[in-house]
């Protein structure tokens, strides 16, 4: 169980930079799409968060393993042939190298409502742990618990089955939907598949019969985009020496959020969640002038997001 958790926890954190590196090359910020991935990236974070109150109440402080992009396969043994990389977003929609189609298939339901194909998930993943779990709950908790609230989610302790039951079918609820509709909770809110599924395909998703679904609705136009093209292994070896300032400025501060994530669990000195969500915050404003940087350059150079954590 500490094992699988340990994947869990790496695997919703391995998404974040990806993501990130996505909701940057889009020029507008406060326009729908990337209102969306802002969303998903936020919920990554909450959804990591939990992971690390499931694992220490199993008395496991949480250990972060973060990958160099690009990689092959997701931690856990998820989509173990996908290549995840840290690339910008394509200028028009259903191009089949846009790095949303990846995020699609990260994301993907075991079964669709939208498509009739089946894949390993995130969400089967999940059900094997809550499936264990329930066998081996442990009598006493114990470990520290992080609570507070990131973006719109409260995240709160793991004390009870129920509580581990709860935070478990959030987190495959709020990036697959649930096997009749899109959309969960009171507010309705779109699950992350089918919210990048409306931006790759350009449409939102609707309802075309009871229980039938497809992406046929409304519009939904691609803003202009920084031309951000995919990180090379092992970085940009080749940028010029005021851009590789700016990316090793990125580079450190990118290690001072990775050092504050694990603290937050750590017995002897627990850091607290605003401080983990502070430092991801100042994330944007130094990839912002990394971009700012280039703004003229054909291609721009985006974070390569490389750091260890000690």
């Amino acid at each position: 169980m500490k094992t699988a958790l340990g994947h869990a926890f790496d695997l919703e954190y391995a998404t974040i930079p990806p993501y990130l590196y996505a909701l940057w090359s889009v020029k507008d910020r406060r326009c729908d799409v990337a209102d969306a991935i802002r969303g998903i990236v936020w919920q990554e974070m909450f959804h990591m968060a939990m992971v690390g109150n499931l694992m220490t109440n199993l008395g496991k402080t949480p250990e972060l393993h973060a990958p160099a992009y690009p990689v092959t396969g997701l931690p856990g043994n998820v989509h173990s042939g996908l290549t995840v990389c840290l690339k910008g977003v394509s200028a028009q929609a259903e191009q089949q190298d846009d790095v949303l189609k990846t995020f699609m298939t990260i994301e993907k339901p075991e079964n669709p409502l939208a498509r009739a194909e089946k894949y390993p998930t995130i969400g089967k993943f999940y059900a094997a742990i809550k499936t264990a779990y329930r066998k081996h709950f442990p009598a006493q908790p114990s470990g520290v618990q992080v609570t507070g609230r990131i973006g719109g989610d409260e995240v709160f302790a793991i004390g009870t089955s129920d509580q581990m039951v709860k935070a478990i079918d959030l987190i495959t609820e709020q990036g697959e939907g649930t096997t009749s509709s899109p959309t969960i909770g009171e507010y309705a809110e779109m699950a992350h598949y089918y919210r990048f599924g409306e931006v790759w395909h350009g449409k939102r998703i609707v309802e075309t019969a009871p229980g039938k679904w497809a992406f046929s609705g409304d519009p939904v136009p691609r803003p202009a985009v920084h031309p951000m093209p995919e990180v090379p292994k092992g970085g940009w070896s080749d940028a010029a020496a005021s851009v590789r300032s700016e990316l090793d400025a990125f580079n450190e501060q990118y290690h001072a959020v990775l050092t504050t994530v694990v603290a937050l669990w750590k017995p002897e000195n627990p850091a607290r969640l605003k401080d983990a969500v502070v430092e991801m915050i100042k994330l944007e404003q130094l990839a912002d002038r990394l971009i700012e940087k280039q703004k003229k350059q054909a291609a721009v150079y985006g974070p390569e997001f490389r750091a260890q954590v000690r």
